[in-house]
């Protein structure tokens, strides 16, 4: 069965649905492009630490870009790092979890080293004995993770996604922002994260439903039908079918209609 025959049983079927059922349907096929960004495996896999560990173990290595990997590999992948993050006897204390890798910090070398984990160990004391310590994080707005990094009296606050990006992903065409893939911004693991741009930052969390847009979007104050219908009844300056025509009819302003009938409102509505 392909997924369009999926969808016309759903069609065959829909009037004979319950009003429960048909509100799902009903979002499904508004939602239809979005949702087919959605891997199918997307239900969290349950770990205990113990279990997390032994995963881990088990891989043969772990992989620096989620893009080239299997989607429900990736998930179970990150479950398991989000089962060791939620014990910080284990996330803050043991020395190294399995397979990390340990760099030196771009401009604090021989002071901070993070890891592909996105763990960040300070050093202390002199060259006969050194300390690591796993820097404890500081989760600030929108659950991003913040470290603060001290040089020569100078200290700086920085993003830990910031930290990983720069020591292990290269950036050649100079991209300003690290990226989420998975749009949790406490995991910082290497595979997590990739260079953007601002437009591809914010169509990634369009895509992955982070950032709403047109009628997805909370405060959207059209339905999907009254988008087609303004659009194809548009006349400008019309006494019925102008902008403030319409915006008495549908109690939204100007500027948001002008948006709609220039194609920059409520994109997602075809």
């Amino acid at each position: 069965m392909t997924i369009m025959e999926a969808r016309d049983i759903f069609v065959d079927y829909y009037p004979n649905l319950p009003l429960a059922v048909k509100k799902a349907v009903k979002f499904t096929f508004e939602n239809w492009d979005a949702m087919k960004n959605i891997p199918a495996a997307s239900v969290p896999f349950e770990f205990t630490v113990d279990e997390a560990l032994a995963f881990l173990k088990d891989l043969p290595k772990l992989p620096t870009d989620a893009r080239e990997e299997d989607a429900t590999f990736i998930l179970r992948l990150n479950c398991a790092v989000a089962a060791l993050q939620t014990d910080l006897s284990i996330w803050l204390r043991l020395e190294d979890l399995p397979h990390e890798d340990w760099r030196d910090v771009v401009g604090y070398e021989g002071h901070y080293q993070v890891s592909n984990y996105g763990r960040v160990k300070s050093f202390y004391g002199n060259q006969v004995l050194i300390r690591k310590l796993v820097r404890k994080p500081v989760v600030i707005k929108d659950g991003y993770i913040q470290v603060s990094l001290d040089k020569g009296g100078s200290r700086k606050c920085t993003g830990v996604h910031m930290v990983v990006a720069q020591t292990f992903i290269p950036n050649p065409e100079n991209k300003p922002i690290v990226n989420h893939q998975n749009g949790n911004p406490g995991n910082n693991c290497v595979w997590n994260l990739n260079w953007v741009t601002n437009g591809e930052n914010q169509q990634h969390a369009v895509e992955i439903g982070t950032k709403k847009i047109g009628y997805n979007n909370p405060r959207a104050k059209l339905t999907p039908d009254q988008v087609r219908y303004i659009r194809s009844h548009y006349i400008p300056k019309d006494k019925e079918f102008g902008l403030s025509a319409f915006s008495r009819r549908f109690g939204v302003g100007l500027s948001t209609l002008k948006r709609v009938v220039n194609g920059q409102g409520y994109r997602n509505v075809d």
